[in-house]
């Protein structure tokens, strides 16, 4: 009889904390690139109608997160936003897995 797997024995298997794939938000916020058609020079932020908007995404869901007056501004805010959506699952993964974390 094959053993299964208990949810927490998945996750952690799976490198999972609460539905987050950890090792996917690493790869993201550490290596990303710019998309070709990104104009403002900064992920996750836009120019539109003579404004900088800034969003970010999360567990499938896009948040607004403002529009505003200068890149500064914005790019500002979407980069605290990385912390506060992407901070606590890093910290908890990286004392889970002491091994993987970047030097």
């Amino acid at each position: 009889m094959e053993k299964r797997l208990t949810a927490e024995e998945y996750n952690r298997a799976n490198n999972f904390v609460e539905n987050t794939n950890v090792d996917l938000i690493y790869d993201l916020l550490s290596h990303r690139k710019l998309r070709s058609n990104n104009t403002t020079g900064v992920t996750g932020v836009t120019f539109s109608r003579g404004r900088y908007g800034a969003q970010i995404g999360f567990q499938g869901k896009k948040y607004n997160l403002g529009s505003f007056e200068t890149l500064e501004e914005a790019a500002k805010v979407r980069r605290d936003a990385e912390l506060e959506f992407f901070g606590e699952f890093l910290d908890k993964y990286y004392d889970e897995n002491p091994d993987k974390k970047p030097k």
